[in-house]
């Protein structure tokens, strides 16, 4: 965890305040992000924070932004869907604390998007959670499987509507 001494800089609070709420969502999920408790880990008193951020919410949303940059540039050169969602299963199962802040509801409308979000989703939680103790050869499979169905299920979405539009 961040400390009081080293964690805060002059000038950089907003930015010790984020690493702080990081590292307390990675240890204990986003319930404990707290204003109190990112000024403990800052060496601040909490009005300090409310300098940086409005409310908890507000910090709270900062980290998520910070986690997803960081999954973003996990996969930003894969070229390939399925490495970017084994890459979000992978997140999910190896940070569970961090998972579980950006596991948020999105803005989505594509309903492809939105099965191949809930898939990759729904098997992230689940090996995040009561699958975690599975083994590694497993939660692979586990993986490959939903893919392939996913793939399979999208290829067939592809063919249907060409064949309608012919």
């Amino acid at each position: 965890m961040t400390t009081a001494k080293s964690g805060y800089h002059h000038g950089d609070l907003r930015n010790a305040l984020i690493a702080a709420a990081v590292e307390l969502a990675a240890a204990d999920g986003p319930d404990a992000i707290t204003i109190r408790a990112a000024a403990r880990a800052t060496g601040v008193t909490p009005p300090a924070v409310y300098r940086h951020f409005a409310d908890r919410d507000e910090l709270v949303s900062a980290v998520r932004e910070q986690v997803v940059q960081r999954l973003t540039n996990a996969t930003r050169d894969a070229r390939d869907l399925w490495v970017v969602a084994r890459e979000y299963v992978r997140f999910a199962a190896a940070e569970p604390g961090l998972f579980r802040t950006i596991a948020e509801p999105v803005n989505v409308h594509d309903l492809d998007d939105v099965g191949a979000w809930s898939s990759v989703h729904g098997l992230a939680v689940l090996l995040a959670g009561p699958l975690r103790s599975w083994p590694q050869a497993m939660k692979d499979a586990a993986v490959e499987r939903v893919l392939a169905a996913l793939k399979r299920g999208l290829e067939s979405t592809v063919d249907s509507t060409s064949r309608r539009a012919a």
